[in-house]
């Protein structure tokens, strides 16, 4: 009795995907730091580092836009 026929894997598309969902986490995990980095230094009275921190946070995102934005083909 032969083994049953083993699913044909993409192994490109399957790195290139979690490549793509590892940047996504990192750029949400950087606003998020980023966020409650500049919440703490607000709370504290540091205007001028808060605000540097909500730069951040906004960089962050907007790389996470540009990750979501490369990752939308004609399927989406």
């Amino acid at each position: 009795m032969s083994a049953p026929p083993t699913p044909c894997v993409d192994t490109d598309a399957a790195a290139a995907n979690s490549r793509w969902m590892h940047g996504v986490r990192n750029e949400l995990n950087t606003a998020m730091m980023a966020a409650a980095a500049a919440r703490r230094l607000l709370q504290n009275g540091s205007d001028a580092e808060a605000l540097e921190n909500i730069r951040r946070t906004e960089a962050a995102c907007q790389r996470c836009a540009q990750l979501l934005l490369r990752s939308a083909g004609p399927s989406d």
